[in-house]
């Protein structure tokens, strides 16, 4: 855990670096009595940003899909629009026009937060308080992409495919964990979607190929009648799974490590020794 502090306030301070912020010193004081070694940590800072820089990932590759998005028509009633904002953990929220490949604005829970403590929900006027959305093709590198929010004062990009349609968002925070998790966990180039995190430990896509799944740990899972590894564990636990829970193949043991929106997201994969 205090790895993952550490990793994440580097890039925090790197992106300062290169954003142009005036910040940090106190992050540098705590980071320097983490790594005792002056010249360490300028060896660690020197090597990130490097990292950084040299993303070559497209945006698509760590957007949320629309179809995981929480968003609204603005034709719905705006009490409705504004319980669900409440509710839900999310700061920013797409708003579309009758289909939700046309995106209007984006509505930010702090603007609702702040008219509620002055005025009742009926009195406020979506359309009068939603931010311009920022469009970008998917295609974008995301080092790119991190660059272009900040000089815009964005913090969600909407991504356009090459038909003009919505595909789905990134925020600042997608692209802080994806640098982290590059930091923190062995990648390999030729499957993106697989992490190694120890020893015979991954963490892989729900949504990776089976084909891939096969290739890289050396399985022979059929294809038939399942395409990604989440749809091939929820068939192996017999129902839609819970947090945590686990499913045997051979020698292999699929644990689910994330769900969202009844989609199993994240999954850790123990391979037993001979499989290693």
């Amino acid at each position: 855990m205090e790895s993952q502090v550490v990793v994440v306030s580097l890039i925090s301070l790197i992106l300062g670096i290169i954003l142009g912020h005036k910040y940090f010193e106190r992050l540098i004081k705590w980071l320097s009595k983490k790594i005792l070694n002056k010249q360490e940590l300028c060896q660690e800072i020197e090597v990130l940003t490097s990292d950084i820089l040299n993303m070559d990932r497209q945006a698509k590759s760590i957007m949320t899909p629309r179809v995981e998005c929480i968003m609204f028509d603005i034709l719905e009633s705006k009490e409705d629009i504004i319980e669900e904002v409440i509710q839900n953990d999310y700061s920013k929220y797409p708003i579309y026009k009758e289909n939700t490949h046309n995106i209007i604005g984006i509505l930010e829970k702090k603007d609702i937060l702040s008219i509620l403590l002055n005025q009742d929900a009926k009195n406020i006027d979506i359309l009068e308080i939603i931010q311009q959305p920022y469009f970008v093709p998917e295609t974008k590198s995301v080092d790119k992409l991190l660059i272009e929010l900040h000089r815009s004062n964005n913090h969600m990009a909407i991504l356009i495919d090459e038909y003009g349609d919505f595909a789905g968002i990134v925020t600042i925070s997608d692209i802080i964990k994806d640098m982290a998790n590059d930091m923190l966990y062995e990648r390999n180039e030729e499957y993106e979607e697989i992490y190694k995190i120890a020893d015979g430990t991954y963490i892989v896509d729900g949504l990776t190929h089976i084909d891939a799944i096969n290739k890289y740990f050396k399985l022979d899972i059929h294809t038939e009648n399942f395409e990604t590894i989440g749809g091939f564990v929820v068939h192996l636990i017999g129902n839609m799974p819970t947090q945590d829970a686990k499913a045997n193949y051979k020698d292999v043991t699929f644990e689910v490590n994330k769900i969202k929106f009844n989609r199993v997201e994240k999954i850790k994969v123990y391979l037993q020794p001979a499989y290693v």
